[in-house]
């Protein structure tokens, strides 16, 4: 995929509704690429719900209502890793889990019988309870703590910045609301041409799946370069720049 968000199709949807553990099944670069794009965020909106922020953002509608705190991320990084760890530590098992769930598809697909697709979907559901019953059992319940707080830390406070924004001043994304494309000109800069690198190994049979970037970690990138930038400029030093480049090497 060389380009996304091309048809604008930007709706506010009426209720957010998060189950954590579909998280689970994640591969660590999703969770990587979540927190660089909430990394980017944190460097643009800050403490939202502060005097500081509040003055900064007074003539944006949803500004009060939606007021987020992208500092509270930091706090639960113990959660972060302990979430990394775990992902680690049952690849092989979602791995199998994966396998079964493209092999279903491929017998619907294929028209395949009730009875054969009702095995795999045995199976497949063996397989995604033992990845639960790992969390639940394996780890112990202050670890599982510290992976549902961030869970729900980095849920809320990305979807209170979004919705600060959304909400009234700007649904579809066209005005003030295109301070979430910070980083994203060199970020997607960066994707277009990873994708194009994967293409070629691809063609030459090698494996690149540890190379393998998703878009929010390619914006992670960018906000550490548009640091860089900033500060070359002028435009960012001391301890604005020292914040603005630790939160994204704080938490990644």
């Amino acid at each position: 995929i060389l380009s996304k968000n091309i048809l604008g199709t930007f709706y506010l949807p009426q209720l957010v509704f998060c189950i954590s553990e579909t998280f689970l099944t994640l591969s660590k670069c999703s969770v990587h690429a979540a927190v660089g794009e909430a990394c980017k965020t944190m460097g643009m909106l800050g403490i939202a719900n502060s005097k500081t922020g509040q003055d900064d953002w007074h003539n944006i509608l949803g500004g009060v209502e939606f007021a987020s705190d992208f500092t509270k991320i930091i706090e639960t990084v113990g959660g972060f890793e302990k979430l990394i760890r775990f992902l680690q530590n049952t690849r092989e098992l979602k791995a199998k889990a994966l396998a079964l769930g493209e092999e279903l598809s491929a017998m619907r697909m294929e028209r395949a019988s009730y009875g054969q697709m009702a095995n795999v979907a045995k199976h497949r559901e063996k397989r995604l309870f033992e990845l639960r019953r790992y969390f639940h059992g394996q780890l112990t319940s202050e670890d599982r703590s510290e992976v549902i707080k961030f869970l729900t830390v980095i849920n809320t406070e990305i979807i209170a910045a979004k919705a600060m924004f959304l909400a009234y001043s700007d649904p579809f994304e066209k005005y003030r609301a295109l301070l979430f494309e910070y980083a994203h000109t060199l970020g997607h800069g960066v994707e277009a041409f990873m994708n194009g690198l994967y293409r070629r190994a691809t063609a030459c049979g090698l494996d690149y799946s540890e190379a393998f970037r998703l878009h929010g970690q390619c914006v992670g990138m960018a906000v550490l370069w548009a640091g860089e930038m900033s500060k070359q400029q002028g435009l960012l030093d001391g301890d604005g720049f020292l914040a603005h480049q630790g939160l994204l090497l704080d938490i990644t």
